[in-house]
């Protein structure tokens, strides 16, 4: 979850004001059919009860379509 999804969230947010500068500009947000796997469990986000990889990976995969979602809605007018 850290490197699939909260390193791109990182840099992605880092670069903003550059990219909003440079306009036009664009992200590309790369996720998979592994999200339908599974959504996010909000009770053990970091997997310490029970780590399943394939799970994990999904919803890695979740987050990263609902950050390109949320990214659309915030700056589809710009």
């Amino acid at each position: 979850f850290g490197v699939n999804h909260l390193a791109h969230f990182l840099l992605t947010t880092s670069l903003l004001p550059e990219l909003k500068a440079g306009k036009p500009s664009r992200v590309v947000v790369v996720s998979s059919l592994a999200n339908k796997r599974g959504g996010i469990n909000w009770d053990d986000i970091s997997w310490e009860k029970k780590y399943d990889k394939w799970l994990a990976y999904a919803q890695s995969k979740t987050a990263n379509i609902l950050f390109a979602k949320q990214l659309n809605k915030l700056y589809e007018s710009e």
